[in-house]
C-alpha cells in the first residue's frame, strides 16, 4: 500500500469516528434556539433584511430590534373614576366594566349655620345614565385603541425576549454553542414519515446589544461570514460536483447571504440534484411542513451547539489534496510514516531556534519543560507525556 492509500485510508477513518461523534439534525426544533427574521414586527425601531422595499437595501445590519416601553392605559374620565377597579383596567380578556354601585362624596350644606361639608352616599349605576354614556365612550374611542398597541407591544416584546435570551445564551456559552443565520429551508417527509427541516446554506453572524438604548443588532460576524454548505446536513453528503459548483458561487457572494440571486442559484443545484421532485420558493416566512421537498429562503438566526464541521471539512479537504497529488501538511503525513527529506527531528536546519533565543514560560518552568519545547521547535510533532499534575497544559501553544 502506498502513501496516498495509507493517508486516505486514515482520513476515512477519522472521519467515520467525527460521525459517530456527531449527531445529524433533521430538524432545527432540535436546536437550542431559532428565530425567523420574517417575524420581526414592522414597528419603530424594529427592522428586518426580509421586508421586500429599499429601505433597508444598503444596511449593513441584517436585523434590528429595540424593547419599547408598555403603552399606558388612557386616563379615566373624570366623571367616572369612582365607579371603576383600577386594577382591572388592563383585563383585555373580559374587559373592564363599571361597578354596579358606588360610594361617592358629596357636598352638604347647614341649612342653621350654613357651613359647607362632604359625606359619603351611595349610587348606583342605573341611576347614573349620564356615567354609562362617558365610559362607552371611553371605550370605544379610547381603550380599544389602546388593547391593540398593547396587543403590538406585547408580541414584540415577546419577540424582543428571545433574541435577548439568544444574545445571554451565547455570552455565558460562547465557547460551546454558535450562532448562525441559515437561509434555504428545505422541508420534507422522509420514507419513515419524520419530519426533514433545515437551512441548506449558514453564514457566521454576530449578535450586539447597545445597553445604552436595549438596541439587539444582528450583523456578519466581525471575523467574516463565511457563507457555506451546511455540511452535516446530510448524512451521506453531497457529491463532490455539487459541493464544488455551489462553494464556486458563495465565494463570489463574499459576505452577503441575502444575495437572493446567487444564493438561490445554489439553493436550485443542491435541490435538483437531490430530489427529482422538489420545487423552490422565493419566499421568506417558514414553510410548516410539506410532503415533497420544498426550499424556501426563509432565513432565520439559529443557536446551536458547536458541529465538529471544522475538523471534517480538514479531513475533506487534505483528502481532495491526496486526490490531486498536492502535498498534505507534514504533521498528518508523519502519522502514515511519508516524511519529507526536508523535514525530520535529526534535520538541524529545519525549524531550528537559535540557542539564545529567550522562552517565556507562564509559569516557572525546569529542565525537562525547555527541552521540550527545544524538541518542539526541531520537529514536527512531540509527544509529551507525563502524570497528572506535572504542568503539561503549560507547555500548550
Amino acid at each position: 500500500m502506498n502513501g496516498s492509500e495509507k493517508q486516505k485510508q486514515l482520513i476515512k477513518y477519522l472521519l467515520k469516528i467525527a460521525n459517530i461523534n456527531g449527531k445529524t439534525v433533521k430538524n432545527l426544533d432540535e436546536y437550542e434556539r431559532v428565530f425567523w427574521l420574517y417575524d420581526v414586527p414592522r414597528e419603530r425601531d424594529c427592522f428586518s433584511k426580509t421586508w421586500v422595499d429599499e429601505s433597508g437595501k444598503d444596511k449593513d445590519e441584517w436585523m434590528e430590534m429595540q424593547s419599547q416601553s408598555e403603552p399606558a392605559t388612557p386616563e379615566i374620565p373624570s366623571i367616572c373614576q369612582n365607579w371603576v377597579e383600577l386594577d382591572l383596567l388592563k383585563d383585555k380578556l373580559n374587559g373592564p366594566k363599571l361597578l354596579n354601585k358606588a360610594i361617592i362624596r358629596i357636598e352638604v350644606k347647614d341649612e342653621e349655620t350654613g357651613i359647607k361639608s362632604c359625606k359619603e352616599a351611595e349610587e348606583k349605576l342605573e341611576d347614573r345614565p349620564d356615567v354609562q354614556k362617558e365610559w362607552n365612550n371611553y371605550l370605544k374611542n379610547h381603550w380599544n385603541n389602546w388593547t391593540q398597541r398593547h396587543n403590538e407591544w406585547e408580541k414584540l416584546q415577546k419577540l424582543y425576549g428571545e433574541l435577548y435570551s439568544i444574545h445571554q445564551s451565547l455570552l455565558k456559552s460562547e465557547e460551546e454553542y454558535e450562532l448562525v443565520l441559515g437561509v434555504g429551508l428545505l422541508a420534507f417527509k422522509d420514507k419513515e414519515g419524520k419530519i426533514f427541516k433545515r437551512h441548506l446554506i449558514v453564514a457566521d453572524v454576530e449578535l450586539k446589544l447597545n445597553p445604552e438604548n436595549s438596541r439587539l443588532t444582528l450583523t456578519a460576524s466581525s471575523e467574516g461570514c463565511h457563507i457555506r454548505i451546511d455540511s452535516n446536513m446530510f448524512e451521506s453528503g453531497l457529491s463532490r460536483k455539487v459541493e464544488e459548483d455551489v462553494n464556486g458561487i458563495l465565494e463570489e457572494i463574499g459576505d452577503n447571504p441575502f444575495d437572493l440571486d446567487n444564493v438561490e442559484k445554489c439553493l436550485k443545484i443542491i435541490l435538483n440534484s437531490t430530489f427529482s421532485d422538489g420545487e423552490y420558493k422565493r419566499q421568506f416566512e417558514p414553510i410548516k411542513k410539506s410532503e415533497k421537498p420544498i426550499i424556501t429562503f426563509a432565513p432565520a438566526v439559529i443557536l446551536r451547539k458547536r458541529s465538529i464541521r471544522g475538523l471534517t471539512d480538514t479531513l475533506k479537504n487534505m483528502e481532495r489534496q491526496i486526490d490531486d497529488n498536492t502535498e498534505v501538511p507534514g504533521i498528518f503525513a508523519n502519522l502514515v510514516d511519508i516524511r519529507s527529506h526536508n523535514c525530520g527531528e535529526n534535520n538541524e536546519d529545519s525549524f531550528v531556534v537559535p540557542s539564545d533565543e529567550m522562552i517565556f514560560f507562564p509559569k516557572p518552568c525546569n529542565e525537562e519543560q525547555k527541552a521540550i519545547i527545544q524538541k518542539i521547535n526541531r520537529a514536527n510533532g512531540v509527544l509529551v507525556q507525563g502524570p497528572p499534575g506535572t504542568a503539561l497544559e503549560n507547555l500548550i501553544p
